[in-house]
């Protein structure tokens, strides 16, 4: 069973701010707690499912210098794995981050079992997945990454982000949807995939293959955020 958190969902309705789900129209019941809802994800091994022209052929591919690639900060993450932004088309950031399973036998099942099968709340609301979609952020601010995609909300991705909803991909890795605090009227979908390696059982990248940029206005306002983070500080500020 892979797990789902409905973060705002979930949070919005515990802190005050209305239960508003703005996330594939699901009817989300209130839970006790922020704990991760659980549902169904495919058992099987990554699919392979092509990169979407929304990353890669939107922009003519080109090889980013190494000493632009330098100037996106990895240092900050380096405890947790993460070593240096490899490319920017597709972007991928080198890891080596180890995965140390309590249950020997998960290393037999599907990727996403060794992925997440173990995984406790406090993981899903702050892995690396989330912290390659920061540094695609951090640089496309920096203007080393283009992507007309998101230009209109060039002023709005200079701040930070909440996680809205995370998942895991049938594709392999996670999708999630990621709120805008500046202008929580827009949402970015991105997909992220993790390389496994075995021998040892660790994950070498992290490639973000997809984003969408989705406007929706539900009320959701900044001071709603900024409250829900303060109120539950387990849903961070990237």
């Amino acid at each position: 069973m892979i797990h789902r958190i409905l973060i705002f969902i979930a949070a919005l309705m515990l802190v005050g701010c209305g239960g508003r789900s703005r996330t594939n129209n699901e009817v989300v019941n209130t839970p006790k707690d922020v704990a991760p809802l659980q549902t169904t994800v495919a058992d099987t091994v990554d699919v392979e499912i092509p990169i979407t022209d929304t990353l890669e052929e939107i922009v003519e591919e080109e090889v980013v210098d190494a000493k632009l690639l330098a100037k996106i900060d990895v240092t900050k993450f380096r405890k947790y794995g993460l070593l240096e932004v490899e490319s920017v088309y597709p972007f991928s950031v080198k890891a080596n981050e180890l995965i140390n399973l309590k249950n020997p036998e998960l290393a037999n099942g599907s990727l996403n079992q060794i992925r997440f099968e173990e995984w406790n709340d406090e993981q899903w609301l702050d892995n690396n997945y989330i912290r390659a979609v920061r540094l695609y952020i951090d640089a496309y601010n920096l203007g080393i990454l283009k992507n007309p995609e998101i230009d209109k909300y060039k002023p709005f991705l200079k701040g930070k982000f909440a996680v809205f909803n995370i998942e895991g991909h049938i594709g392999g890795g996670l999708y999630m949807y990621i709120v805008l605090v500046d202008n929580p009227k827009i949402l970015l979908a991105f997909w992220v995939y993790s390389a496994i390696e075995y021998d040892p059982l660790r994950i070498s990248a992290y490639d973000v293959r997809f984003l969408e940029a989705i406007e929706e206005d539900d009320g959701l306002t900044t001071d709603e955020v900024l409250d829900l983070v303060q109120k539950k500080p387990q849903h961070k500020l990237w």
